[in-house]
């Protein structure tokens, strides 16, 4: 019975065979997302050659009963804040047109709505393939327009959950001290 864990270490000299599930590629269209975390890095300009600071959002977007997660690099750039303020705005952190100072510490469990395009790429093997990008974040207005999925009303009571208590997040991590090498 093999009792290891994902987080456990491999010998150098392991035996292997998992292979790597194939990548659900959701369909174009608006989902909803939970924040799952985020990774504050580095990235090298192509044009420049200048190295600038950027943020990863990673989210889930619940789809066929399959969490499909979404890595969205936004470089922290004046360009960029458009997308920002979308992203915070989206989760509730930030009404439309009022200014914000960004927490990412708080943006771990929020919830919003955003629009997945399809993106071609060229993958390290010179194959075309196809990906799941973030097209944009809702507001709240643009979620409210939106059709409305339609419920039975249950039949019986139903039972309350008890309330859970939000977890705090750690305001530093030495994980955002390290350099990232990828390229968006």
């Amino acid at each position: 019975m093999n009792n290891m864990h994902e987080s456990d270490e491999l010998a150098f000299d392991a035996v292997i065979n998992q292979d790597s599930k194939p990548q659900t590629l959701l369909p174009v269209g608006d989902y909803k997302f939970t924040v799952l975390d985020y990774k504050q890095g580095e990235y090298t300009q192509k044009d420049t050659g200048q190295v600038k600071k950027k943020v990863t959002v990673i989210i889930g977007i619940d789809y066929q009963g399959e969490q499909v997660q979404i890595q969205e690099s936004l470089p922290l750039l004046k360009s960029m804040e458009w997308k920002f303020c979308t992203l915070f705005t989206s989760i509730g952190d930030r009404k439309h047109g009022q200014p914000l100072q960004m927490d990412w510490t708080r943006i771990h469990g929020k919830m919003g709505m955003c629009s997945i395009k399809h993106e071609q790429y060229t993958n390290k093997y010179g194959e075309k393939a196809t990906s799941a990008k973030v097209d944009k974040f809702l507001e709240p207005k643009e979620q409210s327009q939106l059709p409305k999925p339609t419920f039975t009303q249950p039949t019986s009571k139903p039972v309350q959950q008890p309330v859970q208590q939000a977890q705090s997040r750690p305001a530093t991590n030495p994980e955002f001290d390290k350099p990232w090498d990828d390229q968006f």
